[in-house]
């Protein structure tokens, strides 16, 4: 019999590649959403979707009846009110496994910023739950680097000196698919990295060449500069600010041997990256 995965975040970049790796792996995935008319646009019918919001755990308790396991992938902000939420009803369900999407520096001595402090939470909810789990700790997502572009105006803010071993959804996605299907990649945490490591910049230099947006070299913008924009911006460009310092203080972190021998190793190169991003556009 299919395994049936309910997926809470397919419509964001992660949660639709993994999505569509289960359904195409014969998985039964079902799409939980906030808006059920959104996701409709993305998934084709053979795809269940159900209208819920991890959030109220009133909407979400049916959700989860049938479910084998679930694939939770959600932004910082609503990680530690929804996280909560589905353990309860994933518990009440008996699902026998929960995937969670980290970060690779997540842990307690960085929990100072509220996006690692967020995941914490997470984390150590799903490893309390007594529901078998599988934590995916990420480097930095190559999905990202069209954001960081900025469609040739590059949004980068800092001394970004560090380089990040760029991962692809494709490859989380695969990873994904693997952790499902065996008993193996239960109660573990893996932290998963791609081949290549480059900083943001040079990441995005590669990513404007590629699509003839620009040639040249990527100048970040200074923390004052920010700040003032910030000024007409708003709280949404702050949160970026205390990001980009984040990422300027704590370079990616972790082993990921156990990950490439249980998960397999990540496939997607920057430059095969690259060339599809510039076939699509």
């Amino acid at each position: 019999m299919k395994k049936r995965i309910l997926v809470i975040g397919a419509t964001g970049l992660i949660g639709k590649a993994v999505a569509e790796r289960l359904n195409d792996d014969g998985y039964n995935v079902i799409i939980m959403s906030r808006n059920r008319g959104k996701a409709r646009e993305i998934f084709p019918a053979d795809y269940e979707i159900l209208q819920a919001d991890a959030l109220d755990p009133e909407s979400i308790r049916h959700s989860f009846t049938g479910v084998d396991g679930v694939f939770i992938s959600l932004p910082e902000a609503t990680v530690p009110a929804a996280v909560p939420n589905i353990v309860r009803a994933a518990g009440e369900s008996k699902v026998k496994q929960l995937v969670y999407v980290s970060g690779c520096t997540v842990r307690r001595e960085n929990a100072c910023h509220p996006m690692i402090h967020a995941h914490l939470a997470g984390e150590e909810c799903i490893e309390n739950s007594g529901i078998p789990f599988t934590i995916l700790k990420l480097t930095m997502v190559m999905d990202m680097i069209p954001r960081y572009a900025n469609n040739g105006k590059p949004f980068v803010i800092g001394r970004q000196v560090h380089g990040w071993s760029w991962i692809h959804s494709s490859d989380i996605a695969r990873m994904t698919s693997t952790a499902f299907a065996g008993g193996d990649a239960l109660n573990r945490r893996f932290t998963l990295w791609g081949n290549e490591k480059c900083t943001i910049a040079e990441a995005v230099e590669g990513y404007n060449r590629a699509l003839g947006l620009s040639a040249g070299r990527v100048k970040p913008k200074p923390y004052w500069f920010a700040h003032l924009l910030s000024l007409v911006a708003g709280e949404k460009l702050k949160y970026a600010i205390s990001i980009f310092r984040y990422f300027e203080d704590h370079p990616e972190e972790g082993d990921t041997e156990e990950a490439y021998t249980i998960l397999g190793r990540p496939r997607m190169s920057l430059e095969n990256y690259y060339r599809l991003a510039g076939e699509v556009a």
